[in-house]
């Protein structure tokens, strides 16, 4: 998961493009990552072993961002393009990126 500004001093990049290069980045890793220690137990019912599969949604507005608990703080982003990106993960297939308009 990822999601934030771009990089302070980035060089004027665009985020559009790096949030895209990170979605399939992202999808490259998975297809050549094996599934090692634990996981290594779950196999399919015919004894084959599965693959990690990810769904991926981009989107693309603003956010209110906090830090939020007292023993276990975690950084969390709100808002309605947190949950327009979760949706658009929700309804893709697995190993596939949903790309909103506004990216």
């Amino acid at each position: 998961w990822w999601a934030g500004p771009p990089p302070s001093g980035g060089g004027g990049g665009d985020t559009r493009v790096s949030i895209a290069r990170f979605a399939l980045d992202l999808l490259d890793e998975v297809e050549v990552t094996p599934l090692a220690g634990p996981l290594e137990e779950f196999s399919s019912p015919d004894g084959a072993p599965r693959a990690i599969s990810v769904k991926i949604g981009c989107h693309a507005g603003s956010v209110l961002a906090s830090v939020v608990g007292n023993q276990r703080p975690l950084f969390c982003l709100f808002g309605t393009t947190v949950f327009g990106a979760a949706r658009l993960a929700a309804s893709s297939r697995p190993n596939m990126v949903r790309v909103s308009s506004d990216i």
